[in-house]
């Protein structure tokens, strides 16, 4: 732990509180998937930075109990999120059809000191959360499937893919999200989700997003 402080300061602090609140480690523990990351850097509880990164929102809201209610996209329409830092409009959930057990979370991230400074870009980040995996985490895959994974380019079951180019935004050119799209829709299992997320936009103050 000393020689942890030394290198990554306060960010193993936050790590290791998180954990006193209940939070699981979100990195695998099975030394042949070390390799396969399935949130990064975009989450102190896998990867922590100094000064430390945020939690995903999964996390603050399940674990940390900071966000109260996570609102839920039920019908197609556009919709507006703020940084992960705001007490509101951080982030959305979206149920698939295909699996009671699974869902899908939006939250935009800006790349921001001093906390989101170590984040790899500014845009929106979409995750898939597996109730059957609730308290677990990520630490027992692939005996238990990972509670949070985040899409990312040539990611797959099997493929860790870009992590750090998780971000989506009209920037990049990554904009749309569905079953036929790089990165695809697919649950843990390895199916398809039925999810359609599109015309993504960043903006300075939030980012919009389209959902059929």
């Amino acid at each position: 732990i000393q020689s942890a402080l030394k290198s990554l300061g306060n960010g193993v602090l936050c790590h290791e509180m998180f954990h006193s609140l209940g939070a699981p480690d979100l990195y695998h523990y099975n030394e042949a998937y070390l390799n396969y990351s399935s949130v990064g850097a975009w989450d102190l509880m896998e990867q922590t930075a100094n000064p430390p990164q945020s939690m995903l929102a999964y996390m603050k809201y399940r674990y940390g109990k900071w966000i109260s209610e996570v609102p839920e996209i039920t019908k197609g329409g556009t919709y507006f999120i703020r940084p992960i830092s705001n007490e509101t409009s951080q982030c959305y959930k979206i149920s698939t059809p295909k699996n009671s057990n699974q869902y899908f979370m939006l939250e935009y991230r800006k790349k921001v000191t001093p906390f989101e400074s170590s984040l790899p870009g500014t845009g929106v980040i979409i995750y898939r959360i597996n109730k059957s995996a609730d308290g677990y985490g990520n630490v027992y895959y692939p005996d238990i499937p990972d509670e949070v994974y985040i899409y990312r380019p040539k990611g797959t079951t099997t493929v860790s893919g870009d992590i750090d180019n998780a971000y989506f935004s009209n920037y990049v050119g990554r904009t749309v999200f569905g079953n036929a799209t790089d990165p695809a829709c697919f649950l843990s299992d390895g199916k398809l989700g039925d999810i359609y997320i599109y015309d993504i936009q960043v903006t300075d103050t939030g980012a919009f997003f389209s959902v059929n």
